[in-house]
């Protein structure tokens, strides 16, 4: 938060704790949590440094490149006899902690999951 407060507001945090009334409390509060979501607080409130620079601009200009490469793909599925590789979409923070709880909830995954370990097991006791 230090750092936000001198990048976005020109103030140090410390003057909060001054109790001369150059920064109060309750407006330190307030400009903390009207912190741009490509802070570094907010990114760690989030979950750590993937989240940082993610505005909503960055999500927006990701989707628009996820977009435009569906678009491109479709175009080239339509009009080529080869096979076309599916795109990939922009990597986005947190999509590897959103998988995990998805797998996690999914029972189809844990069935699959627990064939694929037992299947190891198997494959390691024959060697």
């Amino acid at each position: 938060m230090f750092a936000d407060f001198r990048e976005y507001y020109g103030l140090r945090v410390t003057d909060v704790f001054k109790f001369d009334g150059s920064l109060p409390i309750g407006e330190a509060a307030i400009l903390a949590r009207n912190l741009p979501l490509s802070s570094r607080t907010v990114a760690a409130v989030q979950g750590g440094t993937e989240y940082l620079g993610w505005d909503i601009n960055t999500h927006l200009l990701a989707t628009l490149v996820d977009i435009v490469q569906v678009s491109n793909y479709m175009f080239a599925k339509v009009n080529s006899k080869k096979r076309v590789k599916a795109p990939v979409p922009v990597p986005r923070p947190g999509d590897a902690e959103r998988r995990k709880r998805e797998n996690a909830n999914n029972p189809f995954a844990q069935m699959v999951q627990a064939q694929l370990t037992e299947l190891n097991h198997d494959t390691a006791k024959e060697a």
